[in-house]
């Protein structure tokens, strides 16, 4: 399978989570239909967290913020707290919000959703399968805060299972110590931002994003292009609007759909061969050339 059909793949499943119950057969990891699916649920007993297995391996989705009292919870408590549930210097910090979501009660297992979702992956017995972390949104930043403390619960499960983290619309999640923290995991995790989408520049202070970025821009796609470029294209575009239009998962899947058609990706990595690379650059470390979006 492509890249660009699996992130569409990817991309169906992420817009699903939003909804109620959900048929999982519906649904595909590489073509293969989800046989399982388990439900964490967060604020006031609604799904945000969902895990779906079949034959071959698993997937772990979070959902976005679907109404005001999940944008209060987890959006606007952006104070950099320290990253709990792991043994990390103290100067890692990440979005106060985004944490304290992880530690929802789930109303099945009345357990915090990290440990109700481990729960599931130790009681459906997958962790012997490959797994993939996604998310829109919050969702987004969910799935790589969730990544970095099942890494430390279980990190030879990870290394050898993990195969990628993949983003739609993600804010940034931690400061540039958690982008150290981050280390491994950000060769393995592609955030995918549409055009003017406005929530990958949140928060806009002190925080720094993780892995490789491909902005999506009609039928062209690029790498790691920085939030000046982005930001001075909205500028350009004359219509605000799109700043949020841009972010929901509908035009995700449009954008997606796009690139597919103009063969976006596929020009992205050829001119990446070009540069001498062997794979789309990830994100740079701090010390490196510098900008982040």
């Amino acid at each position: 399978m492509s890249d660009i059909d699996r992130y569409i793949e990817i991309a169906k499943v992420c817009k699903a989570s939003y909804a109620g119950p959900i048929n999982q057969t519906l649904y595909t990891s590489n073509g293969i239909p989800y046989a399982g699916q388990r439900i964490v649920h967060g604020s006031f007993k609604r799904g945000f967290g969902r895990l779906f297995w079949g034959p071959k391996s698993a997937t772990i989705v979070f959902r976005g913020t679907r109404d005001k009292i999940d944008w209060f919870i987890s959006n606007g408590k952006a104070f950099p707290v320290r990253l709990h549930d792991c043994d990390d210097p103290e100067n890692v910090r990440v979005h106060r919000g985004f944490q304290r979501t992880l530690k929802y009660i789930d109303k099945t297992t009345r357990l915090p959703c990290l440990d109700a979702m481990t729960l599931h992956l130790e009681k459906e017995c997958l962790l012997d399968r490959p797994l993939l972390i996604v998310g829109h949104s919050l969702g987004g930043a969910l799935a790589c805060l969730f990544a970095v403390k099942l890494r430390h619960r279980f990190p030879k499960y990870v290394t050898d299972n993990l195969t990628e983290i993949v983003t739609f619309g993600s804010p940034s999640v931690g400061n540039g110590a958690f982008l150290n923290h981050y280390s491994d995991l950000g060769h393995r995790t592609t955030r995918i931002v549409n055009r003017y989408d406005i929530v990958p520049f949140m928060p806009p202070f002190g925080f720094r994003h993780v892995g490789r970025e491909i902005w999506l821009d009609g039928d062209q796609a690029s790498s790691d292009i920085g939030w000046r470029r982005r930001l001075r294209e909205a500028r350009n575009s004359g219509d605000i609007r799109l700043l949020l239009r841009d972010h929901s998962m509908n035009a995700y899947l449009a954008a997606l759909q796009q690139a597919k058609a103009s063969r976006a990706l596929e020009a992205l990595a050829a001119r990446t061969t070009e540069l001498g690379a062997t794979s789309i650059p990830v994100s740079p470390l701090p010390g490196a050339a510098p900008i982040q979006g």
